[in-house]
Parts: C-alpha cells; structure tokens; sequence
C-alpha cells in the first residue's frame, strides 16, 4: 500500500522544530555584534522524491536581513511511522549570502535507482555579488534515514 507523502504544510504543523530553521545570525555593514533574522515561513517547498513509507522534500525561507540576502535551503528527510504520522528523520540547513543570494535542488540519478533505494540529489549555493559571484554545489544520498555528502571522486553508496 502506498502513504503518499503529505504537503509541506502538514509535515511543518506535525513537526514544529523545522521551524528553527527559519532564523539566521548576521553581522550589519559596518561589522558590531551578531543581530538574528527570522523568516515568517517557508516560501517553497517540495517533495523531491517518494516511495512508500520515505519522502525527501526541499524548502527555501528568505530572512528579513539588512545588509545583504539571504536565502535558506533545507533538505529533509521525512518517514512515515507505525501510527501514520510522517516524522522528520534529517534535516541539513544550507545558507546563500549575497546580492546573488539564492539555492536550486536537482534530483541527479533517480532514473537509475531501483525502487527501494533513494536517489542522489544535489544543491546548488549561489553566494555572493557585486563582481564576485560564485556557485557551490553538494550532493547528497540517503543512508539510514541520515543524508551522505559526497565527496569529488569517491563512489555513491544507495540505500537506506
């Protein structure tokens, strides 16, 4: 029997502590201490990958900052339990910093996972601006309801 995954929404109210990701801690132009920013909400989200009990979703949140952007990507890893509720199992938070603030997600090899294993994806950082603008990609898999960064070089375990 298949458990669709349920809408970002309901993942968020039945796991409130995602919502901890929503803040950041920067220094104003000009330097002095460190001032928190809290996003109201998520502005995106989506359900990367699913299959049977296992969902991967992807969600961005831009704090209100002052001296520059800031966008926040959150990849997490969610299971469904024995009472039906979906339970966050992993969460990576990922920051972009700059005029050209902002973060892409891509699921890079689903078409060649079998089905009861989970795919590879990858997250793209745009930093930076003014002249020096950069792109930093990570990529990721799932292993033990935990995500595995992948390192230039070295092959990708599947499983989970």
């Amino acid at each position: 029997m298949r458990a669709d995954a349920p809408d970002f929404a309901t993942l968020l109210a039945a796991n409130p502590k995602l919502n901890r990701w929503l803040t950041v801690q920067m220094v104003e132009s000009g330097g002095g201490p460190k001032k928190s920013y809290t996003a109201n909400a998520f502005q995106t989200s989506q359900i990367l990958w699913q299959r049977d009990n296992r969902a991967i979703y992807f969600a961005t949140a831009r704090p209100p900052t002052e001296a520059t952007q800031e966008e926040i990507g959150v990849l997490i890893a969610a299971r469904r339990g024995a009472s039906g509720k979906w339970n966050v199992m992993k969460s990576i938070r990922l920051e972009a910093t700059g005029g050209e603030a902002s973060t892409a997600v891509e699921v890079t090899s689903d078409a060649a996972v079998p089905s009861d294993d989970v795919p590879v994806i990858t997250v793209t950082l745009n930093q930076g601006g003014r002249g020096y603008s950069y792109a930093e990609s990570f990529t990721y898999s799932m292993l033990d309801d935990n995500f595995v960064l992948h390192q230039p070089g070295k092959q990708i375990p599947f499983g989970g």
